[in-house]
């Protein structure tokens, strides 16, 4: 191989694209598990940690927002079988096209009722309203409202795995930041 040939190759795999969804389905594959101290119909508090993908509805000013990745951790008190109580914070990386992404933080209360199918099944649905921080070139801050659909499949009483897709709303400083579409093993 020649060394003209050899230098292009090297400039070309270090400008190379790194594709991110492998590691994005790994991530969800990963960390989408949810951690109970007690038995499902009691009352009980889970901590659950989750990924995030994010689309644009392209409702309003999306500021040519396409797409996100992010995580997340949730608190919740189950005060019902049917009944939970939560809070929740979220990093969101909001991706522009050929411009750096958007970081943004959220903090977010809310309640959601489940809807047990099975034994081991269950439908669940949410509402959330919050607080978020979006930094780019300047900073901005808003509210934040989402409502949520998922399903879950309990291994054991302790431990349990779900998938939601959520739309949620970022406004705030006279604009919208973004409304769009998460989903969320």
């Amino acid at each position: 191989m020649s060394e003209k040939l050899a230098r292009k190759l090297r400039a070309e795999k270090r400008n190379a694209q790194f594709s991110k969804i492998p590691v994005v389905a790994a991530a969800m594959a990963g960390l989408s598990a949810s951690f109970q101290n007690r038995a499902w119909s009691e009352n009980a508090f889970s901590i659950s940690v989750f990924p995030h993908y994010a689309m644009s509805f392209g409702l309003g000013e999306t500021h040519g927002i396409e797409n996100g990745l992010g995580v997340g951790a949730k608190l919740s008190f189950k005060a019902f079988n049917f009944m939970e109580f939560f809070a929740k914070g979220d990093y969101l990386s909001l991706q522009i096209p050929k411009i750096n992404s958007i970081p943004v933080m959220s903090a977010s209360v809310g309640t959601g009722y489940n809807i047990p199918l099975s034994d081991r099944f269950s439908l669940s649905l949410s509402g959330e309203v919050g607080i978020y921080k979006a930094q780019y070139k300047s900073s901005m801050t808003g509210v934040s409202a989402a409502f949520s659909a998922g399903i879950n499949y309990k291994f054991r009483p302790s431990i349990s795995v779900g998938a939601d897709v959520s739309a949620t709303h970022f406004s705030g400083g006279g604009s919208q930041l973004f409304t769009g579409a998460f989903y969320s093993p």
